[in-house]
């Protein structure tokens, strides 16, 4: 599969080594492996084999989004271009999308 990084900084958090984004070094490092399974993926029916990743769709205002799951309740958002041959996979954003309340930082 193909992959286009939808923002900079996650095309950054992928290929540089120093960048961590603010995130831990426990979610760059499952961020990077997800991206690798992702490239080595045929297309997106070799995901639900692996339990461990959580990919799902997502439903409602994220509608023709699917997610898989990151260390720390935080959530990888892709989207599929069927219409790409291979098939695009764009990488949406890292998020917390069930909103969990987090402390500060000071």
């Amino acid at each position: 599969m193909r992959v286009k990084h939808c923002r900079k900084r996650l095309e950054r958090l992928e290929c540089e080594k120093e960048f961590t984004g603010g995130y831990s070094q426990d979610v760059v490092t499952a961020f990077r492996k997800r991206l690798r399974l992702i490239r080595d993926a045929k297309d997106e029916r070799d995901f639900p084999n692996l339990n461990s990743i959580g990919f799902e769709p997502l439903k409602g205002n994220r509608q023709n989004q699917y997610s898989m799951k990151l260390p720390g309740g935080l959530r990888l958002i892709l989207e599929l271009d069927h219409k790409q041959v291979p098939t695009l996979v764009r990488i949406v954003e890292i998020v917390d999308y069930h909103h969990r309340k987090r402390k500060r930082r000071r």
